[in-house]
């Protein structure tokens, strides 16, 4: 884990979670802390050496990655936590994400790993998108980046913007076949949001900090629309519901060999068909107990 000085008040902690640091007068504020316990204790470390001591965490979005440090460094600082107010319940009650993919039911062992299932944090405040809060002079800015998960938020400071998991850059397209996505529209928006945009940087959860996202968000839109045209193409023929995830993962030429990569793929289709049957293009059968889509007609 390195320090890297992106302003005077604003830095992060390189890593395969990027952690942003903000340091004001009195205060020194995290954005994300990870996945565990060992990412917790490289915080901390790093943190020592430059003579900081967090007394707040930002979470930007209620995945174990970008939380799952919390617990420890609670125990180690007794730190504030606050995390987007649609996404607080899940830092709260870790069981709630696994059990979303499981479809509402309490997950079998298979969906508890730390990779879905983090240790549980209390969350101290609650905070919105379009909230704004001044600390010691240093104004911050809340921002909705909603899209990847449904309430994720960007964090804006000095005219650095963390963008959390807003975008991924392409060759996790290639090594994964489909990221992770829960809402697409709200994704797609997001990313002609920061296409449009005017910061001086952009530190995203995973990857290398940017002055520009403009490419690799156009990347990431070049990628829903192939994703979408590959389910409609597919579903010119009623499908079951099984029978359509099977496809598309085949096209895409992805293995699955787990059922978390299983549920994590099946969400992000999901996602897709959500999207397409909102605009009219799918259409929904119950037909002897199974549910199927097709194309629309109209």
């Amino acid at each position: 884990m390195k320090y890297c000085e992106i302003t005077e008040n604003v830095s992060f902690l390189s890593d395969r979670v990027n952690i942003g640091l903000i340091k004001t007068k009195n205060h020194t504020i995290l954005i994300d802390s990870g996945l565990d316990k060992s990412t917790a204790n490289k915080i901390l470390r790093v943190l020592s050496k430059n003579n900081l001591t967090a007394d707040i965490i930002i979470n930007t979005h209620g995945h174990a990655d970008h939380y799952g440090g919390n617990a420890h460094l609670i125990e180690k600082t007794d730190l504030q936590v606050w995390a987007p107010r649609g996404e607080a319940h899940l830092l709260e009650f870790p069981e709630y994400e696994p059990a979303y993919f499981f479809g509402g039911a309490y997950p079998p062992p298979e969906l508890c790993s730390k990779f879905l299932k983090a240790e549980p944090s209390r969350v101290d405040r609650r905070i919105s998108a379009g909230e704004r809060i001044n600390i010691d002079g240093i104004e911050i800015e809340f921002v909705s980046l909603a899209g990847h998960s449904l309430h994720q938020i960007g964090v804006v400071c000095q005219n650095v913007i963390f963008t959390a998991d807003s975008y991924v850059e392409e060759d996790i397209i290639k090594k994964h076949g489909i990221p992770y996505y829960a809402d697409i529209a709200s994704a797609v928006k997001t990313l002609n949001y920061l296409v449009e945009s005017d910061f001086d940087y952009y530190l995203p959860g995973h990857g290398e900090l940017l002055k520009n996202p403009a490419e690799v968000c156009r990347l990431n839109l070049d990628f829903f629309k192939k994703m979408e045209d590959l389910i409609c193409n597919i579903l010119k023929t009623k499908k079951e519901e099984a029978e359509l995830f099977a496809d598309v993962v085949e096209d895409r030429k992805i293995k699955i060999n787990s059922m978390q990569k299983y549920f994590l793929l099946k969400t992000t289709v999901n996602a897709f068909v959500s999207k397409l049957a909102g605009e009219g293009e799918l259409e929904s059968i119950i037909k002897d107990n199974k549910l199927y889509w097709i194309k629309s007609s109209v």
